[in-house]
């Protein structure tokens, strides 16, 4: 296994700026989490994301699986995170719980002492104003690039496919189907780059990114008003929120979409 600052000096070369490893630069864990700001409210309070990523267990544990992106000034302008888990079935069996089974399986994994045999992604961010130059393509092939020289051969994604968000209530199954007009790219634009680093589009985890809150949180989440128990469409969600006067409670079922990277 090369030595990270090796690693380093290799993810640099495939980008003008600066891509470096949280273990071969820690003073990155004072800046990694600045990038939160460009997710909506409600998409920080997935239970299993709080547990180890608000905390900051993650980048703790798997610190040379965490890649942030610098311009010349310093700003921090992307990040890529991953983590290593323990997975024996067939890609095709990957389970519904997508996006959360990774987190749980990683953190699994790392405290039960197991070995791991493959990597699951986490997450690419854009910090606003950088969106649209080509930068999640670079931080995805560094995050698979990164995988590989840490001696993995296999990198799974639970992807949510971002324009979705736009098309709420069209099922997610019909809108993995949709193309650009050569009938072969992925109408998508986050499927379309995982597709174009050479990404295999696998099936759906229909329950990967489970929020649930009390009606006021999600009033407060949202900045909208929700005096009925029915269907909400909330900005950035992919799927509308369920809203129970009965139970108190708001449910948000998103479904995310496997996609598997062999290198």
């Amino acid at each position: 296994m090369p030595s990270d600052s090796l690693l380093k000096a290799v993810i640099n070369l495939v980008s003008e700026y600066r891509i470096e490893t949280l273990a071969a630069n820690p003073g990155i864990m004072d800046v990694i989490n600045e990038l939160d700001m460009v997710w909506e409210e409600f998409a920080l309070q997935n239970h299993a994301g709080v547990q180890y990523l608000g905390s900051g267990d993650f980048l703790n544990w798997f610190p040379e699986f965490q890649l942030a992106m610098f311009d010349d000034s310093g700003r921090m302008i992307a990040r890529a995170m991953s983590a290593p888990i323990r997975w024996q079935g067939k890609t095709a069996d990957l389970p519904v719980g997508g996006w959360t089974w990774g987190l749980e399986n990683a953190a699994e994994t790392h405290q039960s002492g197991q070995t791991p045999n493959a990597v699951t992604a986490i997450e690419v961010t854009v910090a606003s104003g950088m969106q649209g130059k080509g930068l999640a393509q670079i931080m995805l092939n560094a995050m698979k690039d990164n995988a590989k020289r840490l001696g993995f051969k296999l990198l799974v994604a639970a992807v949510r496919p971002n324009m979705k968000k736009l098309y709420p209530l069209i099922s997610l199954q019909d809108y993995i189907t949709w193309t650009l007009k050569d009938g072969v790219t992925p109408f998508d634009h986050w499927l379309r780059v995982h597709w174009r680093a050479g990404g295999v589009i696998s099936h759906i985890a229909h329950h990967s990114y489970p929020i649930q809150g009390t009606i006021a949180e999600w009033e407060e989440w949202t900045n909208l008003q929700m005096p009925v128990s029915g269907q909400y469409i909330i900005n950035g969600g992919l799927v509308p929120v369920q809203i129970d006067y009965e139970t108190g409670m708001g449910y948000y079922d998103e479904p995310n979409v496997w996609v598997i990277h062999k290198m």
